[in-house]
């Protein structure tokens, strides 16, 4: 995985940065969002320098990395799904993403196994509930969304309950409806579910799909999760977050959490990689040192080291997976400049020429 054999004349110091790594026997990096090149390069430099490595959203994305539940995209959800189930907060995604919109109104994108419109059908609080007439909503009542989707898991099974017989009806009906779908799909937020929420929901699709097809399309993944996802799993197998022991890449959502890592005190050195200008986090400081990696002019907050990036696209040409598309795109910046910031690529790269560590204390 070296890359000796990129051009290392960079217009940055990186001594700094280099000897903070060397020294340090238990680096952790941060990853916020970055391009495919960034990300491979992020991958590199952790396994050379025996670091941790996660993402700054992790703790929202989790559930479905951990359990490898295969979801679908938006364009796949528009051409195939007759049913859709809107879960929690869904109603500001409605108003605001246009994924979700064009799932909604595009009455003219008919299934493809009948030529009938959708059915949508909604899980959430009154208070979160979108304002369309099209979605129907799953009577929950004051019962909280996390039971809500055991009592369906439950009915789905057929299995007893403690409900009263009329509600229980009620739920009966709709997952009568649920059963019914030929493509369904589940839309939810995955920044306002919890980490059981989602795995309960994880649940309910699988029961869901033992008698017909259902999938799930979460509409709010960050910027730069998809690339780093797509470049850990080609180059390790593995998802975030991991660790690098030696040569061997490790996978624990706990041990290898940076939030649990600071929390704990495990932590005495986080790299913060983020080809934006979006402040560090309170969670994720805490250690004894901090490297920026960012496209910020000066220093961010809580910086001991700071190393200015381009941002990609705009600065230079890029390899991104922006999440209203859905795949991989190359940009390249309407003007260029042969001033700008190197890329995080050409940086990481050459900090993992010189970078080395103490060999870790514990796992």
């Amino acid at each position: 995985m070296g890359q000796a054999s990129r051009p290392l004349n960079l217009s940055v110091d990186t001594s700094a940065a280099v000897a903070l790594i060397t020294e340090s026997c238990n680096p952790t990096l941060i990853i916020d969002a970055i391009d495919l090149a960034g990300a491979a390069a992020a991958v590199n430099l952790a396994k050379v320098a025996s670091m941790r490595v996660d993402h700054a959203a992790q703790d929202h994305l989790a559930p479905l990395q951990e359990l490898g539940f295969l979801g679908t995209m938006p364009g796949e959800a528009g051409l195939r799904a007759d049913m859709v189930l809107w879960i929690g907060a869904t109603s500001h995604f409605i108003e605001t993403d246009e994924a979700a919109r064009r799932l909604l109104f595009d009455q003219d994108n008919l299934s493809e196994s009948k030529k009938t419109p959708r059915r949508h059908f909604c899980i959430a609080a009154p208070a979160q509930s979108p304002s369309e007439n099209r979605i129907k909503q799953i009577p929950i009542g004051d019962r909280p969304l996390l039971d809500t989707l055991g009592l369906l898991r439950a009915r789905v099974k057929a299995h007893p309950t403690s409900i009263e017989t009329s509600t229980q009806d009620d739920i009966d009906a709709v997952v009568a409806e649920l059963k019914s779908a030929k493509y369904g799909v589940a839309v939810f937020a995955a920044g306002h579910l919890s980490f059981l929420e989602q795995t309960n929901l994880m649940g309910l699709i699988d029961d869901l799909s033992s008698e017909t097809r259902w999938t799930l399309l979460p509409l709010d993944q960050p910027v730069g999760q998809a690339e780093l996802a797509r470049m850990t799993l080609a180059l390790t197998g593995l998802i975030t977050p991991l660790a690098f022991l030696g040569d061997r890449a490790r996978h624990d959502a706990y041990l290898y959490s940076a939030e649990q890592s600071i929390a704990r005190g495990e932590t005495d050195l986080v790299i913060w990689l983020s080809s934006s200008t979006t402040a560090i986090p309170p969670r994720f400081l805490g250690a004894p040192n901090t490297i920026a990696i960012t496209a910020h002019d000066t220093a961010p907050s809580g910086a001991d080291t700071h190393i200015r990036i381009g941002i990609p696209g705009v600065d230079h040409p890029a390899i991104l997976e922006p999440a209203e598309l859905a795949c991989a795109v190359a940009i390249t910046p309407s003007q260029t400049n042969s001033a700008h910031p190197p890329t995080a690529a050409d940086v990481l790269y050459a900090i993992a020429e010189h970078a080395t560590t103490q060999p870790e204390v514990a796992a």
